[in-house]
């Protein structure tokens, strides 16, 4: 299975965009206030240095897997239990991802409907997908996804021009400071942080040393396209009503009205977002499923999406009937553990021992 370097590059943009089309007007409205697009500047800045961590590990032992690499750098048991927290993280965010969007498809597209058709249907398709394909498919997909999804974007920026006040981002920083513009950043952080799935993806990446640099550039769009985004958002609806509003962004398409005839344009921004969803799941399946089976040694991965579709099933439900499948999640569990552990300290973790290793490893050959 190998993907090609614009396939990553697709593939990471599609991955990252669906969640700052859903959710992210929201707390950045809140509390950077009209400042909010200078924190997705500082977020994505961030998130390149948690790349340039990634990438280096990777490059470290750059002919091992993600499991032969903890494991080599600091031994078969803490290895394989750093891995392991990966794998977590992995379920963890299907089940969330899979308990959101079921949440914001009832909500806006079918009120009446029991959220189980929604969650079971929408799981089945992710498993049907990488079971075919793997992570080819996902890659082909992606290729043909991500130009549908900027030239949507572009289509929808455009339209937007004409509801701009530029009043809803005056004045720059004065209202909300340094300390609000970067408590914002936060947000963003934890989902451009998520380009540390390279670490697993870059063995299958065709030039691996190219790899890294185009899951950059995918970073990079994505952080200029959300600005922009959020840039709008906050023209169109200003900050105090962006900050009280479920879904902003996509409450700033409503607003799209030309000539009485161009309007109800949400079914574009849907569209966007559901096909980032689909990538994003599937990503993290496939990524969950294959480690686990080379955790435990089974030679067909896909002997295992059953057991990790069991596992996120159980998981969006738990968080549904806990109330965490929006924006609490993050406060309460990824930026409280996900980012400290899984985007911060394993990987600086591994690159300072890792480092260290790979001296001691050429002294002793010299």
């Amino acid at each position: 299975m190998k993907l090609s370097n614009l396939q990553l590059f697709w593939m990471i943009f599609i991955f990252l965009i669906g969640n700052i089309l859903l959710r992210m007007g929201s707390p950045l409205a809140e509390v950077a206030l009209q400042d909010g697009w200078m924190s997705i500047i500082i977020a994505t800045l961030c998130a390149l240095l948690v790349l340039l961590i990634a990438s280096k590990i990777s490059l470290l032992y750059p002919n091992l897997n993600f499991l032969e690499l903890c494991r080599q750098i600091m031994g078969k048991r803490l290895g394989s239990i750093l891995f392991v927290a990966y794998l977590l993280y992995f379920m963890i965010a299907i089940g969330k991802i899979l308990a959101e969007s079921s949440s914001f498809t009832l909500k806006i597209l079918l009120p009446a409907t029991p959220i189980w058709a929604i969650m079971v249907p929408m799981l089945m398709l992710i498993i049907y997908g990488i079971y075919i394909g793997g992570i080819e498919g996902i890659g082909r997909c992606s290729e043909v996804f991500g130009p549908i999804n900027i030239v949507g974007i572009l289509f929808l920026i455009l339209l937007a021009i004409p509801s701009l006040n530029f009043q809803g981002i005056l004045p720059v920083y004065v209202d909300s400071g340094f300390s609000a513009i970067m408590k914002g950043s936060i947000f963003p952080f934890t989902i451009f942080s998520e380009t540390v799935i390279v670490l697993m993806l870059l063995p299958f990446v065709n030039v691996r040393k190219k790899g890294a640099i185009s899951v950059a550039w995918g970073l990079t769009i994505t952080g200029f396209v959300s600005t922009i985004i959020i840039f709008f958002t906050l023209m169109t609806v200003g900050p105090d009503l962006a900050a009280r509003l479920q879904y902003p962004v996509f409450d700033m398409v409503r607003f799209i009205n030309l000539m009485n005839f161009i309007q109800n344009l949400e079914i574009v921004g849907i569209s966007i977002w559901i096909l980032s969803v689909f990538i994003k799941m599937s990503v993290y399946f496939f990524l969950a499923s294959y480690g686990t089976a080379q955790l435990f040694k089974i030679k067909d991965w896909r002997k295992t999406v059953w057991f990790v579709g069991a596992i996120t099933l159980t998981l969006a439900v738990v968080l549904i009937k806990l109330h965490l499948e929006d924006i609490e999640f993050f406060k309460l569990i990824a930026i409280p553990y996900i980012i400290p552990i899984n985007m911060i300290g394993i990987p600086l973790l591994l690159l300072v021992v890792g480092t260290i290793r790979k001296k001691k490893e050429k002294t002793r050959q010299q």
